[in-house]
């Protein structure tokens, strides 16, 4: 985000047992990309909109028109891209010189 604030993205999560323990799941929901994305990615992560925080639904929550209206692109004039390394692939570099623009 250009003004640095934290973002939210949007996953269905989900917890089953398998043979040996419990287990975690969960999937990142993309959506189609926004004008500053279509130059990186043909899709995005769902980032949802920090006037919807309370509204994303819970687990027994079944109005699929209110759901599509809410997965709509982030506004890309609020957004910001630039390249960074590639050391932000791995999990291990945690830290966050990742996110510095490449030189």
């Amino acid at each position: 985000m250009k003004n640095l604030s934290p973002i939210a993205f949007v996953d269905l999560g989900e917890t089953w047992d398998r043979e040996g323990g419990e287990i975690k799941s969960s999937s990142i929901i993309t959506t189609d990309f926004n004008d500053l994305m279509n130059e990186i990615h043909y899709c995005m992560p769902f980032v949802l909109h920090p006037e919807n925080y309370g509204v994303w639904p819970d687990e027994g929550f079944d109005e699929k028109e209110a759901l599509m209206d809410l997965l709509k692109p982030y506004f890309s004039k609020e957004m910001e891209a630039y390249p960074v390394s590639r050391r932000v692939n791995r999990a291990s570099n945690n830290e966050p010189s990742v996110l510095e623009p490449a030189a």
